[in-house]
C-alpha cells in the first residue's frame, strides 16, 4: 500500500502482489531447487534432500607450475576431486600431460559426467565467468 500511495505501483499492478507464505504454498506444488549461501533450519520449503558445497578461494599461480603441483599434491593426499578448467582444448590435453610426468593421476576429458575418485585431476576445456 506504501508503494502504491508513493506512486511507484500504479493501482491495477496492486493485485499482482502476492504474500510469502502465498508463494511458498505455490512453489510447494512444483520441483524446486533452492540455491543458498547461508543453511537456513525453518525453510518455507520441505526439504527432500539436502546438499552442501564447500569452496574457497586460492592464491594466482603466477605461472608456477611448481606450486600447482605441490598443492594438487596435497589435494590428492587430502582425497581431494580436482578438475582444472583450460579456456582451449590443446592447453588442457598438455596440461593433463604434465600433470601426469609429475606422478599425479591427471587426465583430459570431455565428458562433465564424468565421476572423479578420490585423488584424481581431470582437466577439461571450459570458462568460469563467476563465482
Amino acid at each position: 500500500m506504501h508503494r502504491a500511495e508513493k506512486g511507484y505501483v500504479l493501482p491495477g499492478q496492486m493485485q499482482l502482489l502476492t504474500s510469502v507464505e502465498q508463494a511458498a504454498a505455490g512453489l510447494e506444488k512444483c520441483r524446486v531447487v533452492s540455491v543458498s549461501a547461508i543453511l537456513q533450519k525453518n525453510s518455507f520449503f520441505s526439504t527432500e534432500s539436502r546438499f552442501s558445497v564447500t569452496a574457497k578461494s586460492i592464491a594466482s599461480y603466477n605461472n608456477s607450475f611448481e606450486l600447482l603441483v605441490k598443492d594438487l599434491r596435497r589435494y590428492r593426499k587430502s582425497g581431494y576431486r580436482v578438475l582444472l578448467l583450460s579456456g582451449s582444448r590443446t592447453r588442457a590435453k598438455r596440461l593433463a600431460m604434465d600433470l601426469a610426468e609429475q606422478g599425479l593421476t591427471a587426465f583430459y576429458s570431455e565428458d562433465p559426467e564424468r565421476e572423479l575418485a578420490p585423488g584424481e585431476v581431470m582437466t577439461c576445456y571450459g570458462h568460469v565467468l563467476k563465482g
